[in-house]
């Protein structure tokens, strides 16, 4: 079994986040994940378990990602981290700024993941795990404007989606 092995699973209330965390759990995991509100966890622990531990916050926002990293170092102590699995995502149908200042849905399917990945990578390293971003075929073929990342001139949902996976 994984007894002592952590997980951390964000997006963990629903959708893919839901079954992984699930999974995982099945298979001996400690796992926890991340929520946007309390409404979703209590969804969530119906399937979970009322002892699922999740941590609530916005992953658009860098300072609710470093409160989001310290919460889960506390959570493992000394085990580490066996595994973070960067799966939340969003979409938004129109243009919208996170509380950075940044496009909504590069803040949390592009930024999100690289900056909780490297506030955590050394309770990962010391714990000899892993890395896992869940991504989407949508991506495929799609051309990346590097000179509006953002999409700030040509906003369009999908393209701004499939540019940010």
């Amino acid at each position: 079994m994984h007894k002592d092995k952590y997980v951390l699973v964000t997006g963990a209330t629903s959708g893919i986040g839901l079954q992984t965390a699930k999974d995982l759990q099945e298979k001996g995991y400690k796992v926890f994940g991340t929520s946007r509100s309390k409404q979703k966890e209590d969804e969530a622990k119906k399937i979970l378990g009322d002892d699922f531990y999740f941590i609530r916050g916005d992953l658009s926002s860098r300072k609710s990602l470093a409160q989001i990293a310290k919460l889960a170092k506390a959570h493992v102590g000394n085990n580490g981290l066996y595994a973070l699995v960067n799966n939340a995502g969003t979409s938004f149908s129109k243009y919208t700024l996170s509380a950075d200042n940044h496009e909504m849905q590069f803040a949390v399917n592009t930024a999100a993941p690289m900056y909780l990945s490297l506030m955590l990578y050394a309770d990962i390293k010391k714990a000899h795990g892993r890395i896992v971003t869940v991504s989407s075929d949508s991506h495929y073929r799609t051309y990346i404007n590097w000179n509006d990342i953002q999409l700030h001139q040509h906003y369009g949902q999908l393209r701004a989606y499939k540019q940010s996976k």
